[in-house]
């Protein structure tokens, strides 16, 4: 490795700057400051960014290099992989990032340690790890959560390709799993996945709060016929299961604020505008911010809490009201209109080529499924092939697809000799109640059908009727099913698309030929209402016609030109 001065190293503040540190450094060869400005270059061609405006900085680059994909770039994956890599070399041969630390080899108590683990790739997901604490001298026996800590920050020292904390969670669990095969008795790392917050359980609660929220539940899941104050209908467990999770969260950050357990021995205790006031104050330092987004559905939680159950005071009552009043004023959620970062996600989807792409990803992955080898790989590829040609025919809400079952909600047919699938989904499995009636069409059915036939049967170890059955035969979960949707879409293609944004996917790719046509959008996305739909994709249409209007202006130029010029022929 070159040496240069730290002086050096604090001038380099942009990619533009490690350019010009690059081409003064005599130490490199031509080739090599060739090869390396070529990468740095490369760089801003795949941010499309001028280099000054490019920081040299590891976690920003990191970031920003996350979201770029060889088949978006045009290039190949391993000249994206090389132009990463080279990047890291010009950002450590500048001393702008660390140089890695790791030893060449691991130590031999850390060999007999990775001998221990069931599979070669928890060997291979701990050898980084082994590296690191052998260059540091640490043992196996040595490694505590606060070493995991300081091994991910030496990755966002330098590391371009990764994600530091997903590296540290993936160690951890091998290093706990290695622990368990060899019956050592230690305590495990944390292998936490995320900074979302746990609740004290209610039992730490007098059980007089447990019994009443219990009634409550109750109340909700069976709305008495005769009771003015009760629903009209009963609500849907998961709408059951976000307002046990509001008052829980009131609870505990009441608790956290100063409250005691016992304050609390009715839901009309936790009304209370004092509780209120500290429990969100509470959540909004929790959260690092003024208003967070949950404090709206809490609130109306509360207040419907206030109004129907508890007989609070008309006094809490209009407090309440201001307050979730001021929380929806602050975060303009009376136009709810298509959020940022979908519209955002849509860009691609101007060029027609990343359109052909996602139409055409279904066809592609099912006749990767049918070469594959390792019949389990070949099931879930299979498996991913429907459930995208499913949101491709009929762009349904994830829950919804997730639970879809053969018997209940599948229907065989044929047509004009062609074997079809219709999907039919009663109104009360839906979230706005409006049923699902679609045909998927030839080329769909096709794959639904051969995903069915060939498959499915490979991802279950029990008699099943979900369409996507879990191990042991249940449907798997709404989120686990998404996140294997949109992992593989980002793999094959470089778009980032979770399976709620095909709903907006088709609405906009129709609105794009069809400019105003919101009664078939509606339709199409399941909208119970019109002003729904065209709150969501009025910007969607604007554009669409504003293409046409520009279509026109084209034409109407080239027109004028063949006439002789601005004045026509009479000028």
């Amino acid at each position: 490795m070159f040496e240069i001065s730290e002086k050096s190293a604090l001038e380099v503040k942009t990619l533009a700057d490690t350019e010009d540190r690059l081409m003064s450094m005599a130490q490199l060869s031509h080739a090599q400051r060739r090869r390396l400005r070529s990468a740095i270059r490369s760089i801003g061609k795949l941010l499309k960014r001028p280099l000054s405006m490019i920081p040299a900085d590891a976690q920003t680059l990191r970031e920003d290099l996350r979201r770029c994909h060889s088949i978006q770039a045009g290039i190949s994956r391993k000249r994206l992989a090389n132009i990463k890599s080279e990047l890291a070399t010009v950002l450590q041969l500048l001393k702008v990032t660390e140089s890695p630390r790791f030893a060449d080899q691991p130590s031999t108590e850390w060999m007999s340690f990775l001998g221990q683990a069931p599979h070669n790739h928890q060997r291979w997901g701990l050898s980084r790890l082994a590296r690191y604490c052998t260059y540091h001298g640490l043992q196996p026996t040595d490694v505590t959560d606060q070493t995991m800590i300081e091994f991910r920050d030496h990755l966002q020292e330098f590391l371009l390709t990764s994600d530091p904390e997903k590296i540290r969670l993936n160690t951890a669990i091998n290093f706990n799993v290695v622990l368990k095969s060899a019956g050592v008795n230690r305590p495990h790392l944390s292998a936490s996945k995320g900074s979302a917050y746990v609740t004290r359980p209610l039992s730490i609660y007098p059980h007089e709060l447990q019994e009443d929220l219990e009634r409550y539940i109750k109340r909700l899941q069976n709305p008495h016929l005769f009771d003015p104050d009760s629903l009209d209908r009963p609500l849907r467990p998961v709408t059951i299961r976000n307002i046990n999770a509001h008052i829980r969260q009131v609870l505990d950050a009441a608790v956290t604020a100063g409250y005691s357990p016992d304050d609390f021995r009715s839901l009309a205790d936790v009304i209370s505008i004092e509780v209120v006031q500290a429990a969100f104050s509470e959540i909004s330092r929790r959260l690092d911010c003024d208003v967070p987004p949950t404090l709206l559905n809490i609130s109306a939680t509360l207040l419907a809490i206030a109004r129907h159950y508890a007989n609070a005071p008309a006094e809490t009552i209009r407090q309440l009201e201001r307050a979730k009043a001021k929380i929806s004023s602050r975060l303009e959620t009376r136009y709810r209109g298509m959020a940022a970062k979908n519209i955002i996600r849509l860009q691609p989807f101007n060029d027609a080529g990343n359109v052909r792409r996602l139409v055409s990803l279904p066809h592609h992955l099912m006749s990767e499924a049918r070469k594959s080898t390792g019949k389990k790989r070949a099931a879930l590829t299979a498996m991913i092939s429907a459930a995208i040609a499913i949101l491709l025919a009929c762009p349904m809400r994830m829950r919804n697809l997730a639970m879809l079952n053969v018997d209940r909600h599948l229907v065989f047919h044929s047509s004009q000799g062609r074997r079809l699938i219709s999907i039919h989904i009663p109104p009360e499995e839906v979230k706005n109640r409006q049923p699902v009636a679609v045909d998927l069409g030839p080329d769909f059915s096709g794959i639904v059908e051969t995903y069915i036939g060939m498959f499915r049967s490979a991802l279950t170890s029990e008699p099943s009727d979900a369409l996507f059955p879990s191990r042991l035969g249940t449907a798997r979960p709404p989120d686990k099913l998404g996140e294997l949707i949109q992992h593989r879409i980002w793999r094959e293609t470089g778009l980032t698309m979770n399976p709620h944004l095909f709903r907006h996917f088709a609405a906009t790719i129709f609105l794009q030929e069809h400019p105003g046509e919101y009664e078939s959008v509606r339709r199409l996305v399941g909208h119970a209402k019109m002003d729904t739909t065209v709150k969501f994709y009025a910007l969607v249409s604007n554009s669409a016609a504003f293409q046409r209007y520009h279509q026109v202006l084209h034409v109407t130029e080239k027109r004028r030109s063949r006439q002789g010029g601005y004045g026509g022929r009479g000028a």
